[in-house]
């Protein structure tokens, strides 16, 4: 009988799978084993894996300083000093600082304007994609285009 706890991933129907599966003959996008990052001696990430399968539709969810920025700018490319990991594979790239491997980070930043909201509750918002930021889709219609086909965004999806 094996004891060792088997990390699991969901792929993009929802359902569980073994977190070092392929979907069919696809290898996952993002495959990352015990991911290890501090900000000045202080852990910031500590034992983050991170299985990504191929079209998947990934949100991330934590509380303020939980790492989620820090997750994606290591994932981008923009933080790789003081890393330690088991594994770190992005599309088949295995080095942390390389910038060219297809992953991009926007994170806050619009043309060089700072984004946000403040008193919004995101989690019981509900409105929907398209009801979101209307001035910035009605000012920039063609970007928001664009980035509806390519992220496949459904306009009327709704969070609750």
């Amino acid at each position: 009988m094996n004891n060792k706890r088997q990390k699991m991933t969901t792929n993009q129907d929802g359902n569980n799978m073994p977190a070092d599966a392929k979907v069919g003959d696809e290898k996952p996008v993002v495959n990352i084993r015990n991911l290890r990052f501090s900000y000045e001696d202080k852990p910031n990430i500590d034992g983050v894996d991170c299985v990504i399968p191929p079209r998947a539709k990934v949100i991330l969810v934590g509380a303020n300083g939980a790492g989620k920025s820090t997750l994606l700018r290591i994932l981008t490319g923009q933080i790789f000093h003081g890393l330690a990991y088991d594994e770190f594979d992005i599309n088949g790239n295995s080095r942390p600082n390389d910038q060219a491997n297809g992953v991009a980070y926007l994170g806050g930043t619009w043309k060089r304007r700072r984004t946000g909201f403040e008193g919004v509750c995101p989690y019981t918002m509900d409105c929907a994609a398209n009801e979101m930021m209307q001035k910035w889709q009605e000012q920039f219609r063609d970007r928001r285009d664009e980035l509806v086909r390519v992220l496949g965004i459904n306009l009327n999806w709704r969070m609750h």
